[in-house]
């Protein structure tokens, strides 16, 4: 089944003030409701596609709720070829009364991802002093099986492991955990407590199996040892989604909009370049990095520390390596936890596990042993 992601920046204006945050050049805009219908229409009644993702984004696209309504119920109203589905992000902070109402009447035909970053008093610094205003009960009840993002800063870092248990203990599964864009992540000391917390992390994983593990420490390692083979270009989810402005321009995605980047740096990225696999690989990672397949890529990111979309930043690397490295230990421990059940897991997958789990060892053990001396 064909699919693909719409996203519609409804509005620029946020009334948050995250510290991270990459949406910098915001603007006062209007959205042409009429148009997005249209756009919506072409997409639902398409010969393309079978299911559209309906993305409604911001700023905090909840500041325009009279909008999300509007045509939420103008596309339930009618009859469609293609499937689709609801969806927004949001900060939480104003899903409260009648937005909290129409939500939960309609909590099966549109969904809501929260942005959380643990701790409250963490949550607090990173995001405005917010963590009160969110009706975290709400959210579980109504999407119980959502997975929420969170985005780690060098002030959150120091209580990493910590932020994500208690993110667990609330009952939320974790979809991102990002690092902070536009900062120098090669640091030693942003390093060395990287590992103390992952290891801690770790350790709380294997005394609770029970729990899914974080993507930060559930790395598919596997691809590193057949990447070259099946994955020769790997690819952000830019060529999936489709990205409209206020203005109803498309764009590759919600990062590369006019509120992160200026007209003139936008009209050198084109729609096809997500397309052509030359222009986004980075060729120095590709050629040296055992790493790969498995390192967390955004075109857009790329753009904003490089200014282009080819080149990683690199100060990422080490932080990369570490994830791989406790991911590799606890997909070992699962292996050895399973082995009586082996016949049930992927035969073709165990193999190249270990082969990933023995090799990222090395490399890690190696490159990082001035750090474990030290703990």
């Amino acid at each position: 089944m064909k699919s693909i992601q719409i996203m519609f920046i409804i509005t620029h204006c946020c009334n948050l003030k995250c510290v991270y945050c990459y949406e910098q050049k915001r603007e006062i805009k209007n959205v042409n409701i009429e148009e997005i219908k249209q756009i919506i229409s072409d997409y639902l009644n398409s010969d393309k596609y079978e299911e559209i993702l309906i993305e409604f984004f911001g700023g905090e696209p909840w500041l325009k709720k009279d909008v999300i309504i509007e045509i939420c119920e103008w596309v339930w109203a009618k009859q469609w070829k293609n499937k689709y589905r609801f969806f927004t992000s949001t900060n939480g902070t104003l899903i409260h009364g009648s937005i909290q109402d129409w939500l939960h009447t309609h909590n099966k035909q549109i969904s809501c991802g929260l942005s959380l970053d643990g701790i409250p008093d963490v949550h607090n610094i990173n995001r405005s002093n917010s963590f009160s205003k969110i009706d975290i009960p709400f959210f579980l009840a109504n999407w119980p099986n959502q997975p929420i993002k969170m985005t780690i800063t060098p002030y959150s870092l120091q209580s990493l492991a910590d932020n994500i248990i208690y993110l667990h203990s609330l009952g939320f599964r974790l979809a991102g955990t990002n690092f902070a864009e536009g900062i120098d992540w090669s640091n030693y000391e942003y390093i060395s407590t990287l590992y103390r917390q992952l290891l801690q992390l770790t350790e709380w994983y294997l005394q609770h199996p029970e729990i899914y593990v974080s993507p930060i420490l559930n790395m598919p390692i596997e691809n590193c040892e057949c990447w070259k083979d099946k994955m020769p270009n790997k690819i952000c989810a830019a060529r999936g989604i489709i990205a409209y402005d206020t203005d109803g321009r498309a764009y590759p995605c919600n990062f590369i909009t006019p509120m992160t980047f200026s007209q003139q740096q936008l009209e050198n990225i084109k729609l096809d370049d997500f397309y052509e696999d030359e222009k986004l690989i980075d060729k120095y990672c590709a050629t040296n990095c055992y790493f790969y397949a498995i390192c967390p890529n955004c075109y857009g990111a790329n753009l904003l520390v490089n200014g282009n979309l080819s080149e990683r930043d690199k100060s990422m690397c080490n932080l990369v390596k570490l994830r791989a490295y406790f991911s590799a230990i606890l997909c070992s421990q699962y292996i050895l936890n399973n082995k009586n059940k082996i016949e049930k897991l992927d035969r073709n997958k165990i193999p190249l596990q270990i082969r990933a789990i023995e090799r990222i060892k090395k490399i890690c053990e190696e490159e990082f042993q001035n750090v474990m001396k030290l703990l």
